[in-house]
């Protein structure tokens, strides 16, 4: 016997403030929203978000809306030899996705630089690292036991525990990036989160 269950998580990250929501459903990519890619840096066309009325008074020029969602499905089967139950995620359906949602990322008047940019930049890269260190941990839990309803129970606790290490671990590292850079106008901060950033998109593992 099998029976297979879905497990959904979104976390939404906004100019270093962090919130999150889940559901059963995994939700749609908007049209307009674009997912990160080595191949197309961003430009100051992916902010076309209206800026707030105190942009010019704010620590922060700029602000992007990037997205990290989750998705996975995991399968409970009964094992006769074993007579126990078993879960274990199903790796097919594995899915995640880092985009930015260019409508609701802004720029303040007058302050579209290149150190902006790079700024926001890093931002969007480093959802990314994690969006691979998330990739590598969600295949990970499996769980054994006596019913059908305990181990699914189990299994989507730990699964959830698993992903949720990971992007406490983004909520924090995002928030530190903006406070040794200074929001990106410490050029000495930001060069050297610059070469971090760079050197955990090659090996993601090496990321805190």
């Amino acid at each position: 016997m099998r029976m297979k269950w879905t497990v959904t998580f979104w976390l939404v990250l906004l100019a270093g403030v962090l919130t999150s929501a889940s559901g059963t459903d995994l939700p749609t990519v908007g049209l307009a929203e674009l997912p990160w890619c080595s191949e197309q840096p961003l430009d100051w066309n992916d902010f076309q978000g209206e800026p707030p009325i105190d942009a010019a008074l704010r620590t922060e020029a700029a602000a992007i809306h990037i997205t990290l969602r989750w998705h996975v499905t995991f399968q409970v089967e009964y094992n006769r030899h074993l007579d126990r139950w078993k879960g274990t995620v199903d790796l097919s359906s594995i899915e995640v996705t880092n985009v930015i949602d260019p409508s609701r990322s802004w720029v303040a008047p007058g302050k579209q630089s290149d150190e902006v940019l790079n700024h926001e930049q890093r931002h969007f890269d480093l959802n990314e690292v994690y969006r691979l260190k998330l990739l590598s941990v969600l295949p990970q839990p499996r769980t054994v036991g006596d019913s059908a309803e305990t181990v699914k129970k189990e299994l989507n606790e730990a699964i959830y525990s698993a992903a949720n290490k990971i992007l406490s671990k983004l909520q924090e590292v995002q928030e530190q990036y903006d406070e040794m850079t200074h929001h990106g106008t410490s050029p000495e901060g930001q060069a050297e989160w610059d070469k971090k950033i760079a050197s955990w998109l090659i090996d993601p593992s090496q990321a805190p």
